[in-house]
């Protein structure tokens, strides 16, 4: 693992730096019997490969949890580990100001002169993407606590009037204007709410499933007033938390930072006519989540938590409201993973999908993660 700080003195900075170490195993493939120059590899090896390579083939068991100790400069910190023992964490790159990495690899050294001094190094990253534990059964994202998810929205307005005529005059609106909020005006009180699991799988899209209950309304509103769409905004947030531990004459502590990178999977907007007619029951399908998402995690220095948010705009007898449904933690697994026994996660076929702004979309998403793209098969590295 890699974590920085940086701190700006005037005109000076500086960054302080950690790089503690998780588990590490080595293992000798090969030793010649005899020192000095020979080809005695390929005859222990049966052979050179089609390819004219000679293959050492070898294996190792990946752990679940950190194995080497830190040291005692980490202290205990809710947030954070401070003594090895702890889950894995993923692979994860931010290079954003900072290099934060949590990063795994191979590397292979080519001794020839004697067991100190290699006289080649390759290395070969890994990527590592454990799935935490499903929860069964899954839970939704939990409501936002909003003045609308408390007592619905309210719409008191004249043109809910059986009689309102929408092609009055100016003198009219003006009139209408002045007796608004006077009890005689017709109202009518409904509640919209947004339901998605709080788990979420790479490669799939979020699948919300949207609510429309009315609630009451005046004696002289004959039916329910349609409830339109204006756009809705579904949004996940990683939220980052860096520490370095710091000593000084005065103490020990650490310094912290946090970070907040945006990812937008959802935008869409209904600005034509009337906008998008609402119903109970309809779904909205967002975007695909990207690989390049790394599961929630948190080790010595770094603590990574996701959070989505869901946003609606709208309109009832042209009295327009916006507020947040739903925002919480979220789940981010592998695809492919079920609860015995449990559920589905695969999402169902939404009514009228709804799909994101994929321009919009590109440009709120991270850079991609190098453990991301296709590594090469080794990178020779620099001795000096």
């Amino acid at each position: 693992m890699k974590c920085a700080i940086t701190r700006t003195n005037g005109q000076s900075s500086t960054t302080y730096k950690e790089k503690p170490d998780f588990f590490m195993r080595t293992l000798e493939l090969y030793a010649s019997p005899i020192g000095g120059q020979s080809y005695d590899i390929v005859c222990a090896n049966k052979g050179v490969t089609e390819d004219n390579r000679v293959e050492l083939p070898f294996e190792f068991i990946w752990p679940e949890r950190t194995e080497l100790s830190p040291g005692p400069k980490w202290l205990p910190n809710p947030s954070f580990e401070h003594e090895c023992g702890g889950p894995l964490p993923p692979t994860y790159y931010r290079s954003w100001g900072n290099e934060l990495i949590v990063e795994y690899f191979l590397e292979a050294r080519l001794y020839t002169a004697g067991r100190y001094d290699a006289a080649q190094e390759v290395r070969c990253p890994l990527n590592y993407r454990p799935s935490p534990p499903i929860p069964n059964p899954i839970p939704p994202v939990p409501n936002a606590v909003t003045i609308y998810s408390r007592n619905g929205i309210v719409a008191r307005t004249y043109r809910l009037h059986p009689d309102y005529d929408p092609n009055e005059g100016w003198r009219a609106r003006i009139k209408h204007s002045w007796n608004k909020d006077k009890d005689t005006t017709p109202y009518a009180n409904y509640m919209i709410g947004v339901s998605c699991p709080s788990v979420l799988i790479y490669g799939q899209p979020i699948v919300l499933t949207l609510s429309l209950n009315h609630i009451e309304r005046s004696k002289d509103v004959p039916d329910p007033p349609p409830v339109h769409l204006r756009r809705i905004s579904v949004r996940l947030s990683s939220y980052l938390k860096v520490r370095i531990p710091s000593r000084s004459l005065f103490g020990t502590s650490d310094m912290d930072e946090s970070h907040n990178d945006k990812v937008i999977f959802l935008d869409k907007r209904f600005m034509m006519g009337e906008g998008l007619l609402m119903y109970d029951g309809m779904t909205a399908t967002t975007a695909e989540l990207p690989l390049l998402l790394a599961p929630a995690f948190k080790t010595y220095g770094l603590e990574l938590t996701h959070k989505l948010k869901v946003e609606l705009w709208g309109e009832c007898a042209r009295e327009q409201f916006r507020f947040t449904p739903v925002q919480g933690p979220v789940l981010i697994l592998a695809g492919g993973r079920t609860p015995m026994d449990g559920p589905s996660l695969v999402p169902p076929s939404p009514l009228p999908p709804m799909d994101a702004k994929s321009a919009e979309a590109a440009a709120e998403a991270p850079p991609p993660m190098e453990e991301d793209k296709a590594p090469p098969p080794y990178q020779v590295l620099d001795k000096d």
